[in-house]
């Protein structure tokens, strides 16, 4: 079987990667990931000289394949069809904001003569987890990406949807209202660093360290888990009955502790009936951008 390969790019706030990959398997070919630091407060040209200096790692250790495109994972806001950057205000990459990146990886690409197309970094996660991960041969998804943020993606058959029965307008549920704000409060890491702070008095730096104090059976640590569960319950529910997803999957740093709460959400969720549906963190971490956005093409 003969196979072809795209390129994924994932533009993240603090790095950026890519790697080839196989669309026939929807893998990363052995050996191609690279990745390199960035400065997400830098110059268009220091954004540019890394993207230069990413493919030139990339193509030095991996120049044996031809490719037929290029996808790039970028967070929003951002206008996807053209290629131009509409961040601005948010501490990262105000620099490009109203800058045309199709035309800086076209430039950075030169002699490649490919397409070059943009999807929003939380599409691509899911999507990768769909061609690759723990969404395989699932019908209907919803993918949840905690971390900084709060990222979600609800797919059929594989194909984002952003309306209908169940999905909430572009697909989004960091800004649907929860508890006393938006569901982004209360499923992202400053959400454990204020909860901490708030309840306790004790400085964190997140759901890492309170995974480690949860490890130790520091009480503290496991009642913000309890909540956190309770929390996500009370989130979700409303959509998994509209949506009627058979798989739902958990990504991000976050979901790196489910060991202290991903048990305790099955457990509340089969309490309000809900059965058949498979609760799984993501199989391919950081790899599931690069390969949504090459498989996105």
């Amino acid at each position: 079987m003969e196979h072809t390969y795209n390129i994924g790019v994932d533009v993240g706030g603090s790095h950026v990667s890519c790697a080839f990959v196989n669309k026939t398997t929807g893998k990363i070919v052995e050996n191609s990931f690279v990745e390199r630091k960035i400065d997400s407060n830098g110059s268009v040209q220091e954004f540019t000289e890394s993207m230069r200096l990413l493919f030139g790692q990339l193509f030095s250790v991996a120049n044996q394949y031809s490719f037929d495109a290029v996808g790039v994972a970028m967070p929003g806001p951002f206008d996807y069809e053209n290629g131009i950057s509409k961040i601005q205000g948010v501490q990262k990459f105000d620099a490009l904001y109203d800058v045309n990146l199709k035309e800086i990886f076209k430039d950075v690409l030169n002699g490649y003569d490919v397409p070059v197309c943009f999807a929003n970094d939380a599409s691509c996660y899911a999507l990768g987890e769909y061609y690759g991960g723990a969404a395989q041969n699932s019908k209907r998804t919803i993918v949840l990406t905690l971390g900084t943020g709060l990222g979600s993606t609800f797919l059929i058959n594989g194909s984002q949807s952003i309306e209908g029965t169940g999905v909430p307008p572009d697909g989004y549920l960091y800004n649907v209202p929860f508890g006393k704000s938006i569901a982004d409060d209360y499923f992202s890491t400053r959400w454990f660093v204020n909860t901490f702070k708030e309840r306790f008095r004790l400085d964190i730096s997140g759901a890492r360290e309170t995974a480690a104090l949860a490890q130790k059976d520091e009480w503290q640590a496991l009642a913000v888990f309890d909540e956190f569960a309770d929390n996500l319950t009370e989130m979700i529910y409303p959509w998994v009955t509209k949506f009627q997803p058979d798989t739902f999957v958990i990504g991000g740093n976050i979901a790196k502790c489910h060991p202290f709460f991903l048990n305790k959400l099955e457990e509340k969720l089969a309490k309000r009936e809900v059965h058949n549906l498979k609760i799984k963190t993501c199989e391919l971490w950081a790899d599931a951008p690069i390969v949504g956005a090459a498989m996105s093409m």
